[in-house]
């Protein structure tokens, strides 16, 4: 082989590579889907969200107050005002693994509450919340996660 064949197989192959490499690199959306549930100890369970009713123990009575569904790329976030419309809801796409695990970062800054979370991709749902100072109500969200 001459000189320049090897040369233009190089050139070749390197092209192919800088190519394929973005292609690999391209972190995926997230569809980040949040519900957001007001509970109390008494009252109607909304049957809007009658299938988180199991992860809400100790709580007869939940309304959903509002959702979103938003597709975030890896190291974005989506922000949501919810009740009313004072506080701001944040959650930030920190990482998406290779299996299809997602990490986020849930913030309400309003009343403090800041929870990193991991998302499986066959149970894809995190529950996570607190009680507000009235000690009466607590505010809940439902993250569901599904890489695109």
């Amino acid at each position: 082989m001459t000189k320049s064949w090897i040369t233009m197989r190089w050139i070749l192959l390197l092209a192919w590579v800088f190519a394929a490499v973005p292609a690999f690199a391209q972190p995926k959306p997230v569809t980040v889907r949040i519900a957001v549930i007001e509970v109390t100890k008494t009252g109607n369970f909304d049957p809007r969200i009658a299938a988180f009713k199991s992860k809400l123990p100790g709580f007869d009575g939940a309304k959903l107050v509002d959702e979103l569904e938003s597709k975030v790329d890896p190291g974005s976030s989506v922000s949501l005002q919810i009740r009313d419309k004072k506080q701001v809801l944040k959650v930030t796409v920190d990482k998406v693994e290779a299996d299809g695990t997602v990490k986020l970062k849930v913030e309400i800054e309003a009343f403090k509450f800041s929870m990193n979370t991991t998302h499986l991709r066959d149970k894809a749902t995190v529950i996570v919340g607190k009680m507000l100072d009235d000690k009466v109500t607590g505010l809940y969200l439902a993250v569901t996660t599904r890489v695109e």
